[in-house]
């Protein structure tokens, strides 16, 4: 190690003023970077401090101070010179990739000497020396393959001495612009799969919807071919009547560039059929019609005169109402101009029903939970709940974030909640859900009467209604009125039930876009409503103690239909504000009451 003398050093100091003068003042290039950018003056400082310093005949090799990134397929210079600089004509230039052995150019002697050098680099490479008498040259490496990717070595080599430097190269590649191909796949499903190729490194690749919520895909393979360069093929299937937007996002970690194929709504998504089959499904369809209707008659007349012999009443059969969904079972309303006591009650109970085979169900009093699937109440014994009435008493709801499961994701707002495809990462909290995957509302009801809506259109599964403040929150809760919640839910796209013990049946003549929830507290009723059509759907009758709380469950994310978000409209005619709301301190239960 050399000791300098306080005078030694102030002596080093004015003997670099002018160079470190002209840097300042001209801007003159002493040593740069693969990008062409200025060394510090500090670096500049340090090599001619060798000089200064007795170190006669050495020099060092800078190359790229920082990681260089080359495109697959394009090209790529990486710059190295001495310092302080100095003619390396007669010098001996070096190129190597990874270690020593792997050579991929070699000068010497003033010209190129290429017998040494690796296969893979084979006229790839160009050595640039056009600033060699001041030490500063470079190697051009053209069509970038991911295997280029690593720790090169730039070597210059006198004959007294010799000194490297050694710097990384990145390889990044962004592939084909996706493409998304559509395949039936049975039933009104259509099989939806992106590909692409070209990417490296290994891309990330993701199926979201219009809001940009994350859709879990179907399958997914991204994998590495032969050129080390990877493909995406992912798979989602879909309803063959899409409504909104999908879109197919791949992109580059490394670059962090994306690309982007979308799906845009078309009249008809489902695959063309031959014209030759078009008129046979015609016929087909028409004799089917046809024949239907033929056997209903008959089976109507011998349904009518079996209620008849039965139970000793004339009867008369009558068709479903039209969209509620025929199930093969007749409804038959049964009168009789004088009765005794035990008929008037078979009476009151409602409609008989008979199973397209003809066969007679009745059933006992004690027999009603058994025997609901068969026996609906009349409606012109039950009196509906007046729709007009109870929107008197709306009240504005918002969602509480805090009581959210993992996968459930409320808007800032407290208006709307989407169904995510992935665990979200949200603050522990004693009133999040772990199961079922509900929120609730921030209002809590221990008195009075109150009216809210619910927008569900378009969704696929969803359960609406309320709950116990105090239900359990973990574990395997069934959502029955015996656990605390009183709700009634759709499944399947189509099938609507009210979660009573056991679960009743809907029957529907018109899908609700709009759910209306009416909560009389001290009548122990909480009643829903299609606001679509203004009818009635289900009412619970119940006793409630405690407080009672909205609460929302949109549905899993697992098709394409249930990833619009279940939204709370502005409830601008709010008779009251949840300012106005009773205040209750009770907190959640601890799943053993």
């Amino acid at each position: 190690m050399i000791s300098l003398s306080p005078r030694e050093v102030a002596l080093i100091v004015l003997f670099q003023l002018p160079w470190l003068l002209s840097d300042f003042f001209h801007h003159r290039k002493c040593c740069c970077d693969s990008f062409g950018q200025h060394e510090t003056s500090l670096t500049s400082l340090k090599c001619r401090s060798r000089v200064a310093s007795g170190s006669k005949g050495k020099f060092t090799v800078l190359g790229p101070q920082e990681p260089i990134t080359a495109l697959v397929g394009g090209k790529a210079t990486f710059h190295c010179h001495l310092c302080p600089q100095k003619d390396a004509e007669d010098m001996e230039v070096k190129w190597f990739h990874e270690k020593h052995s792997d050579l991929i150019h070699h000068y010497k002697d003033k010209q190129d000497q290429m017998e040494y050098q690796i296969p893979e680099y084979k006229e790839r490479t160009e050595f640039l020396r056009e600033n060699i008498s001041s030490g500063n040259v470079a190697l051009r490496l053209s069509n970038i393959h991911p295997s280029d990717e690593g720790k090169y070595l730039c070597q210059f080599k006198s004959p007294i001495y010799s000194h490297e430097a050694e710097f990384q190269v990145h390889v990044a590649g962004i592939g084909s612009t996706p493409h998304i191909h559509t395949n039936f796949n049975g039933a009104d499903r259509l099989r939806l799969t992106c590909t692409s190729t070209g990417w490296y490194p290994k891309p990330e690749a993701q199926w979201r919807n219009i809001y940009g919520v994350p859709l879990l895909p179907m399958s997914k393979n991204i994998r590495q071919k032969d050129d080390g360069l990877f493909s995406v093929e992912m798979s989602i299937v879909v309803s063959s009547s899409l409504k909104e937007t999908i879109s197919c996002f791949i992109w580059n970690p490394l670059l962090k560039q994306e690309k982007e194929a979308k799906l845009i709504r078309e009249d008809n998504l489902l695959p063309e059929t031959s014209s030759g089959i078009i008129p046979l499904l015609i016929c087909v369809f028409i004799a089917g019609i046809f024949l239907f209707f033929t056997y209903y008659d008959d089976i109507l007349q011998t349904v009518q005169g079996t209620l008849k012999g039965d139970l000793g009443c004339p009867g008369q059969a009558r068709r479903p109402l039209e969209g509620a969904g025929w199930d093969g079972t007749f409804l038959l309303p049964c009168t009789q101009e004088q009765a005794s006591p035990g008929d008037m009650q078979k009476e009151q109970r409602g409609i008989a029903s008979i199973s397209l085979l003809g066969h007679h169900e009745e059933a006992q009093p004690g027999d009603q939970k058994e025997v609901e699937w068969n026996l609906s109440p009349s409606p012109d014994i039950l009196k509906k709940p007046d729709l007009q009435s109870a929107q008197k008493h709306r009240v504005d709801v918002t969602l509480d974030a805090d009581t959210a499961h993992p996968y459930l994701l409320p808007r800032m707002d407290g208006k709307s909640v989407f169904s995510c495809s992935q665990k979200l990462k949200k603050t522990k909290s004693a009133e999040r859900f772990e199961t079922p995957v509900c929120v609730l509302g921030k209002e809590r009801f221990i008195s009075g009467k109150f009216y809210w809506e619910v927008q569900v259109e378009d969704k696929m599964k969803w359960t609406l209604g309320l709950c116990k403040n105090s239900v359990c929150r973990k574990g395997g809760v069934q959502v029955t009125p015996e656990a605390g919640f009183w709700t009634i839910s759709l499944k399947k796209g189509n099938e609507y039930w009210a979660l009573s013990s056991p679960q009743t049946r809907l029957h529907l003549v018109v899908a609700p876009k709009i759910v209306g929830i009416f909560l009389d507290y001290e009548a122990g009723q909480i009643s829903f409503y299609n606001v679509t059509d203004g009818t009635h759907i289900y009412t619970f009758q119940d006793t409630f103690n405690g407080a009672l709380r909205p609460c929302i469950c949109p549905g899993p994310l697992s098709i394409w239909e249930n990833i619009v978000p279940i939204t709370i409209p502005s409830q601008s005619q709010a008779t009251l504000k949840p300012s106005q709301l009773p205040k209750t301190t009770q907190e959640p239960g601890n799943c053993f009451e």
